[in-house]
């Protein structure tokens, strides 16, 4: 299984989320800003994460290890889109 590192600045501060299933875990955005452009990337915490997501609020610098999902999706306007997932780890 592949994964990715990443560092960046929190969008939003982590929230805690229930899945379908019923597991509980926390989620925010990040930003990591590269030479020429923006990456937004969406990451998932289970709930082992509880201390550390306590810290994590908009702007504060951020690094994430974990392993990388993308999904499909259109937009309102219907375009296609692109969401890049981590799955801290």
């Amino acid at each position: 299984m592949a994964t990715i590192f990443v560092a960046g600045r929190a969008v939003q501060s982590a929230e805690i989320k229930v899945s379908k299933s019923g597991a509980k875990y926390f989620s925010f955005d990040l930003a990591d800003n590269g030479k020429t452009y923006t990456e937004f990337y969406e990451v998932h915490m289970n709930e082992h994460w509880q201390n550390v997501a306590k810290y994590i609020m908009k702007g504060k610098l951020v690094s994430v290890v974990g392993n990388p999902g993308m999904s499909a999706y259109l937009s309102k306007d219907g375009k296609p889109k692109v969401k890049a997932t981590i799955f801290a780890t």
